[in-house]
């Protein structure tokens, strides 16, 4: 049992030293779906629209918590229903998991954390990852001619704080009820 409370003492140490730092760094960027292009033989992270804002992310070199925030009129179910249909279709790339239900009205479409490495996750949501298999939300994929506009936060955390950002990430989570994303 020693062991345990010295664990527990620990971590609360780290999220203590947390609040008295901070947020090491934080930005929004609004992400109008519709406009993104077929970066897929190419890096979004040095296209001339997206190159600052991916410099930006690559600077955030400790854990990160993120959100996207539905700034659209897009209603729930028909995202969901959009990102369905996008399951059902033959050559999809792994995508983010999802409840059966939602929250109604939620204006949130998904919370993830990252104990580094934020701007490679975002090229993943955004659906550009050579990789088909890394799982994301692949907006470039599924979200065409819905008019989607969204605002993606990122706050970045001290280092120490890698371990505990899973919990960080369920209790916002909780209170923002995302769309997509199983916590």
């Amino acid at each position: 049992m020693d062991l345990i409370t010295k664990i527990k003492n620990d971590q609360i140490e780290i999220f203590q030293k947390s609040l008295l730092t901070g947020v090491v760094q934080e930005h929004n960027e609004v992400i109008s779906c519709d406009s993104l292009n077929d970066f897929m033989n190419n890096d979004i992270r040095n296209s001339i629209d997206f190159k600052e804002f991916f410099d930006i992310l690559k600077s955030m070199k400790g854990p990160c918590l993120y959100w996207f925030e539905i700034l659209s009129k897009n209603t729930h179910e028909e995202i969901r229903q959009k990102l369905i249909e996008y399951k059902h279709t033959p050559c999809v790339r792994a995508n983010s998991a999802m409840w059966k239900y939602t929250i109604p009205n939620s204006k949130y479409l998904y919370v993830g954390k990252v104990k580094k490495g934020i701007s490679g996750r975002i090229v993943t949501h955004l659906g550009y990852n050579k990789n088909p298999h890394t799982s994301g939300l692949q907006l470039f994929h599924w979200s065409k001619g819905m008019n989607l506009k969204l605002k993606l936060n990122v706050m970045e955390f001290i280092p120490e704080m890698a371990d505990l950002m899973g919990i960080v990430e369920l209790k916002i989570a909780q209170n923002l009820h995302p769309i997509i994303g199983k916590h």
